[in-house]
């Protein structure tokens, strides 16, 4: 009879624990997809319409003799608010030069630019040619109707081109 308390103590506790599993995976649903694996499949933000991606790509060259060149800025839409997350740089100088980078954002009717600092790291040497490079995770906001660009520069002297390569990547926020 003692026996039979024990079993019985078991499939009762057995049952319990069979129970608390089979509800604790009450409302799970394992994602599965029928695309082929090459293709992206949107698992992020689909069901927040609000937001749309923003990936842009920016270049300039500075010719001998200058030390700077020019962007043309990126105008936010009058509807929208950019968000920047990521920012790619990457610069090609000619030995001894050294790169200096900012991203600068104008907000409308303000009376100065934010400039916030991309510090570039020497990434490799060939002959006499210098890349430097860098990726940040930023947050920085760019509001309806304002813009953004780059200031660069090199330092040392100025012979060779240089090159000033950029992505930067975000979203888009509706304001309407």
């Amino acid at each position: 009879m003692k026996k039979f308390g024990n079993y019985l103590l078991v499939a009762v506790g057995v049952g319990t624990l069979s129970l608390t599993i089979a509800f604790a995976n009450v409302g799970q649903v394992a994602a599965q997809t029928t695309q082929p694996l090459l293709v992206n499949v949107p698992v992020r933000d689909v069901d927040n319409a609000a937001r749309h991606n923003f990936e842009e790509a920016f270049g300039c060259a500075a010719p001998a003799g200058q030390d700077t060149c020019s962007f043309v800025p990126f105008i936010v839409p009058a509807d929208k608010i950019l968000v920047i997350e990521t920012v790619s740089a990457r610069a090609i100088l000619t030995a001894g030069q050294q790169p200096v980078v900012n991203l600068s954002i104008s907000q409308p009717a303000a009376a100065t630019a934010h400039q916030y600092s991309l510090p570039l790291t020497l990434v490799a040497s060939n002959g006499g040619t210098n890349i430097f490079g860098s990726t940040q995770l930023v947050r920085v906001y760019a509001r309806p109707g304002g813009n953004f660009d780059f200031i660069v520069r090199r330092f040392g002297d100025t012979g060779g081109v240089a090159e000033f390569l950029f992505v930067v990547s975000g979203h888009f926020v509706n304001t309407r």
